[in-house]
């Protein structure tokens, strides 16, 4: 991941754009409105920071970046449903669906590595070891992917 300069200016954490070949504040507010608007550095765009939720759950679920398995299920959905993502975004859902996937997929892997281990006891030899923590992994990614990354969620 490319490392994104940042400099502090009257207090304020600025962000270089290579693109635009300039620094950006990292929150400009709209005085009238009484917004505070973030910088997104990875579009250059500037959303509106406003709480996402008041439940207690989401909020902590927000502090958690959004995990492989989330990742994914946001790629599905830009190529599979592209004309849900905007909803999903203006209800602030694309953000919290994909932490939500993240946590029901660890807690399945945790389940299935279980289950797959009191079906195949673990060899003790180092090789036949690899290979089957490999199998294992690959058969649990693949379930997990099956379950609950590549399904729509609204």
């Amino acid at each position: 991941m490319k490392e994104i300069a940042t400099k502090t200016e009257n207090g304020m954490t600025m962000y270089f754009c290579e693109t635009a070949n300039k620094y950006f504040p990292e929150t400009q507010t709209d005085e009238k409105l009484g917004i505070t608007y973030r910088l997104d550095t990875e579009t250059w765009t500037y959303n509106p920071d406003l709480p996402v939720t008041e439940n207690k759950e989401y909020i902590e679920l927000m502090k958690e970046p959004i995990g492989i398995y989330g990742q994914r299920w946001q790629e599905f959905m830009q190529e599979q449903h592209p004309e849900k993502i905007l909803e999903l975004q203006l209800n602030l859902r694309w953000t919290i669906i994909p932490r939500l996937i993240e946590k029901e997929a660890q807690e399945r892997l945790i389940a299935l590595e279980e289950e797959y281990q009191k079906k195949y006891p673990v060899p003790t030899n180092f090789w036949e070891k690899a290979k089957y923590y490999k199998t294992m992994q690959m058969e649990n990614s693949s379930e997990i992917m099956r379950e609950i990354v590549l399904q729509v969620r609204e």
